[in-house]
C-alpha cells in the first residue's frame, strides 16, 4: 500500500509539473500578443474622413470620362468594422472608399468613420483604379472638391497591349476581384480589341476577356461569346485553335 502510494504521489507530482510549463508558457506567449497588440492598436481614436466631390476629364478634350473607379486608401488605418478590428497584428489593415464616375465623369466619396491609433494615421492617398482607355495612377488631393485630368496615352498599340497583359489577374483565385472590377477590365480588353482589331494579340485579348468572364463572373454565355468572337474573326489565330483543342 505504500508503494502505491508513493507511485501516485510520483505520477502526480509529473502531471502538475507539466500543466505548470504549459501554463507558463501560455502566459508568456498571450502577454507577448498582448503588448504587441497595444503596441500597434492602442490607445484608439475614431475619425472621420470627410466626402469628397470630383470629376474626371480627358486632359486633352476637357471632356468626362464616366466608368472610371476611384480608389482612396492610407495604408495605417485600422478600418471601420469593430468586428475585423484586431483582425492582423502588427499589420494595421487599409481603409478604403471607392467610386465610380458617372456618364459625365462626376464622382463622390462619401463621408465614412473609422478607427485609427494615435500617432499612426497616414493622410489618405488617391488613384484611379480603373479607366478604359487611360493608364491608372495616384492623383493629389488639395481640397475636398477635385478634377482629375487623365492623358490617353495608349496611342501606341504595342505599349496598350503591353500595359493591359501586366495587369496583375490570377485565375487561380488568389487575388478576388469584385464583379465591378472585372467588368472594367472585359471594357479594357473590348475597348482594345475595337481600337486595334487587326493587331496580333486581338484574339489573345478576347480569351483573357473571356477568362474574366468565366472565373470572375461565371457568367458561361458570356465567356463562350467570346470564344464565338475568336473563331468568327479569327478562325487561324493560335487562340483559336488553343480553344478547339480543349473542345476536342
Amino acid at each position: 500500500m505504500v508503494r502505491r502510494g508513493r507511485s501516485f504521489s510520483f505520477l502526480t507530482l509529473i502531471l502538475v509539473f507539466v500543466l505548470i510549463f504549459n501554463l507558463s508558457f501560455f502566459l508568456i506567449a498571450l502577454s507577448y500578443w498582448l503588448y504587441w497588440m497595444a503596441y500597434w492598436y492602442l490607445p484608439i481614436k475614431v475619425i472621420k474622413l470627410p466626402e469628397i466631390k470630383g470629376k474626371v476629364v480627358d486632359k486633352e478634350t476637357g471632356k468626362g470620362i464616366k466608368d472610371a473607379i476611384i480608389v482612396t486608401y492610407t495604408a495605417k488605418i485600422i478600418g471601420s468594422d469593430p468586428k475585423k478590428f484586431f483582425w492582423e497584428l502588427g499589420h494595421p489593415r487599409q481603409d478604403y472608399r471607392r467610386a465610380k464616375s458617372d456618364k459625365n465623369g462626376n464622382f463622390i466619396l462619401p463621408a465614412k468613420w473609422a478607427f485609427t491609433p494615435y500617432g499612426l494615421f497616414n493622410e489618405e492617398e488617391f488613384f484611379i483604379e480603373f479607366a478604359v482607355g487611360y493608364k491608372h495612377d495616384r492623383f493629389d488631393k488639395k481640397d475636398n472638391k477635385i478634377t482629375i485630368k487623365l492623358i490617353p496615352v495608349f496611342k501606341n498599340p504595342d505599349e496598350y497591349y503591353k500595359y493591359i497583359s501586366e495587369l496583375e489577374i490570377d485565375f487561380d483565385g488568389s487575388w478576388e476581384l469584385s464583379k465591378e472590377e472585372a467588368l472594367c477590365l472585359i471594357n479594357e480588353y473590348k475597348n482594345f480589341v475595337r481600337l486595334y482589331p487587326m493587331h496580333k494579340e486581338a484574339p489573345h485579348v478576347l480569351s483573357m476577356a473571356g477568362g474574366i468572364a468565366e472565373h470572375y463572373l461565371k457568367d458561361k454565355d458570356l465567356a463562350e461569346a467570346f470564344e464565338k468572337e475568336i473563331f468568327s474573326r479569327y478562325p487561324n489565330s493560335f487562340d483559336a485553335k488553343r480553344l478547339r483543342e480543349l473542345k476536342e
